[in-house]
């Protein structure tokens, strides 16, 4: 791959540094690896990451966490969102976070460093990073810190994530840690059902066919059964 990458540098004049892909061009190499066409997003990625391009860098930790035309690697995904983190690159930070929650080959799963890492998603105020940092805390037990969880998934639902609707959704439906209230509990799981969550899904039809938190909507809720 280093050598492909390589001849194309030459043949098309770019020997030197690689310079930064646009974002259309990083999309389009993302949506490549995506569905498989490896030679093409790597021959847009590699030099990118090798030039420091943050979300180049992201991308790649992904193709090495997940083993996606490479052998799996942990540390190398590590250590590549790690550079990309360097930036503040929200991306890279969630994905440290998700990371060090399940370990991989080479890497042991570090609670701790998950917890750091998805909370500096947080403060990036990255969308994902917001129900990501909740779900882990939530599983975890660690309610001693429940004010921040809370400011996340209240931050999250601003900025339309759809973990966070969910999450908040569901312990607002509840009186879990926070008030019931079955009608901001029904808005927010219907957010989070229009951006196809089907946890939010099911609980909606679930309120929908009873009324709570409304009235009651017997096509509604037969919509989002289907869905």
């Amino acid at each position: 791959m280093k050598e492909f990458v390589v001849g194309i540098l030459v043949a098309a004049g770019l020997s030197g540094p690689a310079v930064a892909q646009t974002y259309s061009e990083m999309t389009d190499a993302r949506d490549a690896l995506v569905a498989g066409d490896i030679e093409t997003a790597f021959a847009v990625i590699e030099p990118a990451a090798e030039a420091g391009h943050p979300r180049a860098l992201n991308l790649l930790g992904a193709a090495y966490k997940d083993g996606i035309g490479v052998a799996q690697d942990a540390v190398r995904a590590r250590d590549l969102f790690e550079e990309a983190a360097k930036s503040g690159y929200g991306p890279a930070l969630f994905n440290l976070g998700l990371l060090y929650s399940t370990g991989g080959p080479g890497l042991a799963a570090d609670l701790d460093l998950a917890r750091d890492w998805h909370l500096k998603g947080v403060e990036a105020d990255y969308p994902a990073s917001m129900g990501a940092f909740a779900q882990f805390m939530l599983r975890e037990g660690r309610m001693d810190e429940w004010p921040l969880i809370l400011d996340a998934l209240e931050r999250g639902v601003v900025l339309g994530d759809p973990k966070s609707l969910v999450i908040l959704g569901i312990l607002t439906r509840r009186g879990d840690v926070v008030d019931a209230d079955p009608e901001r509990a029904r808005d927010l799981l219907h957010a989070a059902a229009l951006l196809r969550e089907r946890q939010a899904q099911a609980a909606l039809a679930e309120m929908m066919e009873t009324g709570e938190g409304g009235p009651e909507d017997e096509v509604g809720a037969r919509r989002f059964w289907r869905l």
